[in-house]
C-alpha cells in the first residue's frame, strides 16, 4: 500500500471490503430465512443466531479498527458499518426478511453522522441540496420498509396490526431517520426541530388513538411491475385490520357505530400542540388565539358527536364550554396590560395597575354557567323518546334486559356532562394555578420549625403572605384563587358522581385525590391552605374514600357468618387506622413538624401494620402501608429540624 500506484491497490482493497460485508450479510439474510424446502426444523435453526451475532461483531470491530487506517476512506467505511449493523435485524425475526429494508433505513440515516465526519461541524450548514435529498431517501426508505414494520408489529402484538398503527409507526420511524439529519445540521434552527417534534407526535397520536382509516389495503399490483416498486401500500401477505367496529356489531345503539370523531380528537391535541410549540411558546410566551381556538373546536365537537349523540342543544353548549375554556388559557398566558413597565414584574402592588387579563373572569364565568346549562339539557334530552336505531339494537341485543333503553341513554347523556366537566375543570384549575403561584412570586415558603401561624397571617410569613395577595389584587386576578378552588372541587365532584351513577368504581374520587393538590390559599375561602398544608386535602379525601369503600362494600349485602367475619375484620382494622390517620392528618395540617417519640412512633406504626394484616379489605391494606409512610417521612422531617436547631443553637 506505500509502494507507487497504491492508490489504486487501496481503492481496490476498500472494494474487497465493502462487497466481503455485502457477501457475509447476504448469505446469513438466506441462511436464517431458511431454504425453500424448509430443510431446517422448528426447534434447530439451519443457521444458529449466535453466529449471526459473532459475525455481526466481529465485522463492527473491523471497520472501526480500519476506519483510523490512512488508505481507508469515510464512504467505505460508512458502507461497512451500515452492512454489518444492519444484521442484528436478522436477530429479532429471522425469517421476516428484514435486512434489506433494515440497511436502507441506515443509508438513509446515518450519512449526517458517518459520510461527512470530516466536513461541515455541527449546526453548520450542509452542502446545497445535501440535506433536501438525504430527507427524501429517509421518505423512500420508510416507505420501502413498510412491510417489515407490519412484520414487526405483527410480531409483537401477535395478530394484524391496525391502519392508523401502521401508519404511526411509519411516521415514528420516519422522525427517528430524520433525527441525526436535524441534531448535525440544523440543532440551532427551530423550525426543522418544531416539525420534527409536530411529526413525531402526529405518530404517537394515531398509535394511541388508532381513528379509522377509509383506506382497506388489497393485494393488486400492475402487471410487470416488480412488488417492491409496486404504488400499493401493502401486497397480499401484508394487508392491516380493517374490521367493522366492535361497538357497531355488539354495541346498545347508544354510542356511534363508527368511531370517527376520533380525527377530531387527533386533531384538536395536535394542534395543541403546534400552539405550544410554535416561535416564542414556552413559559410566559403568548399562545396563539387561533391555533387554540381551533384546538378547543375539534376536541368539543369530538366530545359532542361522540358522547351526546342526538343531542343537539347538549352537543351546542358542550362545544361552546370548549371555546370558553380555550379563551381562559389564552387570555391568562398572555403578557398582563395596561401595567407600567416594570411595575408587574417588580411586585409593586401600589402601582394601582388596572386589570390586567380583563377577558379571563368574563369568560371562566361563562364557561361554569355552562355546567348547569349541560346538565339542564342532558336531562331533558333523557326525556325524549330514544331514537328508533337505539332502540332497535337494544331490543336485538338485549331482549331480556331490565334496563330500559330510555332510561340508560339519559344516563349515558349526564355521564358525558359529568365526565366533560371533570376534564375541563382539571385543565382550568391547573392553568389558574400556574399563574396565580407565578404571580405571586413562585410561592411563599412556609418556614418549618418557626412556630405556629395564624392562618398565614402572623409574624413575617403573614407580611409574606400579604404582599403575595397584594400582587395578585395589583395584577386583576384576586379573582383567581377562589376560582381555581372551585374548578379543583368540581373536578373531584365529578368525578364522585360518575361513580355514584355506576360509571366508575364506587372509590373513584380516591383516584383523582392529586387534584386537590391545585387548590391554592385564598384569603376569602381557605386562608389555611399555605404551601405547608398543601398535601392535608388530598391525603384526608384518600382516607374518607378508602375507609368509606371498605366499610360500604361489607354493609351491602353482606349474607352469611363468613361475611360476618370478613366485616368484622374490616371494622377492627379499621379502627386500628384510626388514631395513625388522625396523627399523619394533624401533621399534615400543622405549620411545623411534630416531635414524637420513639415508642409512640413504635406503637403507631405497629397499629398501621397490625390493621393492613387484620383487614382483608384491600382499600384498607393499601391504607395502612401509605399512613406508615408518611408518618416516617414525618418522623423524618421533625428529627432534621430538631437537629437543625440544636445545630444553630
Amino acid at each position: 500500500l506505500h509502494a507507487p500506484g497504491a492508490g489504486r491497490r487501496a481503492g481496490w482493497l476498500r472494494v474487497g471490503l465493502v462487497a466481503q460485508a455485502a457477501l457475509v450479510a447476504a448469505a446469513e439474510a438466506a441462511l436464517t430465512a431458511g431454504l425453500p424446502g424448509g430443510a431446517a426444523r422448528p426447534g434447530r435453526p439451519l443457521y444458529p443466531p449466535a453466529l449471526v451475532a459473532a459475525t455481526t461483531a466481529a465485522g463492527l470491530a473491523l471497520t472501526a479498527r480500519l476506519a483510523h487506517a490512512p488508505w481507508q476512506r469515510a464512504p467505505a467505511t460508512w458502507l461497512m458499518a451500515c452492512l454489518y449493523a444492519s444484521k442484528a435485524a436478522l436477530l429479532v425475526l429471522p425469517r421476516a426478511r428484514l435486512l434489506g429494508p433494515v440497511l436502507g433505513l441506515a443509508l438513509a440515516a446515518t450519512p449526517p453522522l458517518l459520510l461527512f465526519e470530516g466536513g461541515p461541524g455541527r449546526n453548520a450548514r450542509p452542502p446545497p441540496g445535501v440535506t433536501a435529498l438525504l430527507a427524501a431517501g429517509c421518505v423512500a426508505a420508510v416507505a420501502l420498509a413498510r412491510f417489515a414494520v407490519f412484520d414487526v408489529l405483527r410480531a409483537l402484538g401477535r395478530r394484524r396490526p391496525g391502519e392508523a398503527a401502521l401508519l404511526g409507526a411509519l411516521l415514528l420511524l420516519l422522525c427517528a431517520c430524520l433525527a441525526p439529519l436535524v441534531a448535525r445540521w440544523h440543532a440551532a434552527e427551530p423550525a426543522p426541530r418544531r416539525a420534527l417534534a409536530l411529526l413525531a407526535g402526529l405518530g404517537v397520536l394515531l398509535l394511541a388513538l388508532r381513528p379509522p382509516l377509509p383506506l382497506a389495503g388489497g393485494a393488486a399490483c400492475p402487471p410487470g411491475l416488480p412488488l417492491g416498486l409496486c404504488p400499493r401500500l401493502w401486497d397480499g401477505g401484508h394487508v392491516p385490520a380493517h374490521e367493522a367496529d366492535a361497538e357497531g356489531v355488539y354495541g346498545s345503539g347508544l354510542r356511534r357505530a363508527s368511531h370517527a370523531p376520533l380525527w377530531l380528537l387527533l386533531a384538536g391535541a395536535w394542534l395543541g400542540l403546534a400552539a405550544a410549540t410554535a416561535p416564542g411558546a414556552g413559559r410566559g410566551a403568548r399562545v396563539h388565539g387561533g391555533e387554540a381556538a381551533a384546538a378547543a373546536l375539534a376536541l368539543g365537537v369530538y366530545v359532542a358527536a361522540e358522547h351526546a349523540p342526538s343531542a343537539p342543544l347538549l352537543q351546542a353548549i358542550i362545544v361552546l364550554s370548549f371555546l370558553a375554556l380555550a379563551g381562559v388559557m389564552v387570555a391568562l398566558s398572555a403578557p398582563p396590560r395596561a401595567a407600567p413597565a416594570g411595575a408587574f414584574l417588580a411586585g409593586d402592588e401600589s402601582s394601582g395597575a388596572p386589570t390586567a387579563w380583563p377577558a379571563a373572569p368574563l369568560l371562566a364565568a361563562l364557561w361554569s354557567l355552562g355546567f348547569p346549562l349541560a346538565l339542564l339539557a342532558a336531562v331533558a334530552a333523557g326525556q325524549r323518546p330514544v331514537p328508533e336505531r337505539m332502540a332497535a339494537a337494544a331490543a336485538r341485543l338485549f331482549p331480556d334486559s331490565a334496563r330500559d333503553a330510555a332510561a340508560e341513554r339519559a344516563m349515558a347523556l349526564q355521564a358525558a356532562v359529568l365526565a366533560a366537566w371533570a376534564a375541563q375543570a382539571a385543565v382550568l384549575a391547573l392553568a389558574l394555578k400556574l399563574r396565580v403561584e407565578r404571580t405571586r412570586g413562585g410561592g411563599v415558603p412556609a418556614p418549618r420549625g418557626a412556630g405556629a401561624l395564624d392562618n398565614g397571617r402572623a409574624g413575617g410569613a403573614g407580611r409574606l403572605f400579604a404582599a403575595a395577595d397584594a400582587r395578585l389584587a395589583a395584577a386583576g386576578l384576586a379573582w383567581a384563587p377562589p376560582a381555581c378552588n372551585a374548578a379543583a372541587l368540581l373536578c373531584v365532584g365529578c368525578a364522585g358522581a360518575l361513580g355514584a351513577l355506576g360509571f366508575a368504581p364506587a372509590g373513584g374520587a380516591a383516584a383523582l385525590a392529586p387534584a386537590l393538590l391545585l387548590l391554592t390559599r385564598d384569603a376569602l375561602t381557605a386562608p389555611w391552605l399555605t404551601p405547608a398544608r398543601r398535601y392535608l386535602p388530598p391525603a384526608a379525601l384518600l382516607a374518607l374514600t378508602l375507609n368509606g369503600a371498605a366499610m360500604l362494600a361489607h354493609a351491602q349485602g353482606a349474607r352469611g357468618w363468613g361475611d360476618a367475619v370478613r366485616a368484622a375484620r374490616d371494622l377492627a382494622g379499621g379502627a386500628a387506622l384510626l388514631a395513625p390517620q388522625a396523627w399523619a392528618l394533624a401533621g399534615l395540617g400543622s405549620e411545623k413538624a411534630q416531635p414524637l417519640g420513639r415508642a409512640a412512633l413504635a406503637a403507631l406504626l405497629g397499629l398501621c401494620l397490625g390493621g393492613g394484616l387484620l383487614a382483608r379489605s384491600g382499600e384498607l391494606k393499601a391504607l395502612g402501608a401509605g399512613t406508615a409512610v408518611v408518618l416516617g417521612l414525618q418522623a423524618a422531617e421533625a428529627s432534621r429540624a430538631r437537629a437543625a436547631l440544636h445545630a444553630a443553637i
